[in-house]
């Protein structure tokens, strides 16, 4: 996995332990369904990114 690059599905599966046959139905639920929003937004973001999220290890600073 590159740090730098936005995750594909395959990697989802990695990084959360979601079958990927779950994260098909989500692709294909629409955009109306929240897991295809979540899935989306996931995708939009870094590895790193996805990380900080995942671990809460990063304290936003006002």
């Amino acid at each position: 996995m590159q740090k730098n690059k936005t995750p594909k599905r395959k990697d989802f599966v990695e990084i959360f332990g979601i079958p990927y046959a779950t994260l098909n139905d989500w692709a294909k639920s629409g955009e109306d369904n929240w897991r295809f929003k979540l899935l989306d937004f996931l995708s939009n973001l870094t590895f790193d990114e996805i990380e900080i999220i995942k671990n809460r290890s990063k304290k936003i600073k006002e």
